[in-house]
């Protein structure tokens, strides 16, 4: 912008319309810069990416994380919205699996951004946008980014913010396999499909984010069987303000067990309009409406940015 001021002034073409249209320009630029700023607060926004999910999280002291990453390139966009140009930098970016509408968006991510932490579980699926992503993550690795392959209670902080897995492949192995008197092996060959691979949505990794008062349960594309046995697993799950949907709201991610334990404040649907698989499920919805929780989806209300100081909490 400032080069083309110089060539106008150069040009002799500094007439009082053009300073108008400057000052505008110029007034603008610096008003989104100014909005990009930290402000003090953390903000959890869930990026309206379509018929997938994506969650960017600014803390109170401008670190940046980014949970999933969508189906397609529209979240680099939206990253790029609210991390400001100067700062070219994502502390943590977390996969909660492998799936495309999740993994895609990371992709052009990494490729832009110097990330400093990956967490992510590695998975034996065979799919090229999960190899390019696996491809991405050695390039920044090679770069001094770390990568850490998470277990079930680890807690990653970042400041005042905490990051805590609380479901993970090793629970379900220990959990749903003694359950059914089956070993580790035998209990992931249960687990695959007809076509001998492993269903990555059953091994969705769970995060729960605290920022003081205020607790967000991430729940990638969990499906209620998952849902219902990580309650035996987790103690700290009563009492989430924010609860993001399993699944966009499906039905194989409904789990009403659950939902009336860590009974939400407000539920985030991440979902693409009009999308062929009919989410989010109407008793889904029937349920939350019926017991008075809030709803917002990123195909009716955009991106959805939940905001705290610690204590209090809000939707901007």
């Amino acid at each position: 912008m400032f080069r083309y001021f110089l060539i106008l002034i150069k040009r002799k073409l500094f007439r009082k319309r053009y300073l108008v249209v400057l000052i505008f320009l110029a007034g603008f630029y610096f008003y989104g810069q100014l909005f990009q700023l930290p402000d003090g607060k953390l903000h959890v926004r869930f990026l309206d990416v379509g018929q997938g999910d994506a969650t960017l999280i600014t803390t109170a002291g401008g670190s940046n994380v980014l949970i999933d990453g969508g189906p397609n390139n529209k979240v680099l966009g939206l990253v790029n919205q609210f991390i400001p140009s100067s700062d070219r930098r994502i502390d943590l970016l977390f996969l909660s699996h492998p799936d495309a509408d999740h993994v895609s968006g990371l992709v052009p991510v990494l490729k832009s951004y110097d990330v400093k932490n990956i967490v992510y579980e590695p998975f034996p699926k065979e799919s090229k946008i999960y190899k390019e992503f696996l491809s991405a993550v050695e390039e920044e690795k090679r770069g001094g980014a770390k990568v850490t392959d998470p277990n079930t209670g680890d807690v990653i902080s970042i400041g005042d913010l905490k990051l805590k897995v609380v479901w993970s492949k090793d629970a379900q192995e220990e959990v749903l396999g003694a359950s059914t008197g089956v070993s580790k092996e035998d209990f992931l060959d249960s687990k695959k499909s007809s076509s001998g691979s492993l269903n990555s949505n059953d091994v969705s990794l769970v995060l729960k984010v605290t920022y003081q008062d205020l607790d967000v349960l991430l729940t990638g594309d969990e499906s209620n069987r998952e849902a219902d046995a990580m309650m035996s697993q987790s103690a700290d799950l009563e009492s989430i303000e924010v609860y993001k949907a399993a699944h966009h709201g499906s039905k194989n991610g409904f789990s009403e067990a659950l939902l009336g334990m860590i009974k939400p404040s407000l539920t985030v649907i991440s979902v693409g309009r009009n999308n062929s698989y009919g989410h989010p499920y109407a008793g889904l919805l029937d349920y939350l409406y019926g017991v008075g929780i809030r709803v917002l989806r990123t195909d009716l209300n955009g991106t959805i940015d939940v905001v705290s100081d610690g204590k209090s909490w809000g939707i901007k």
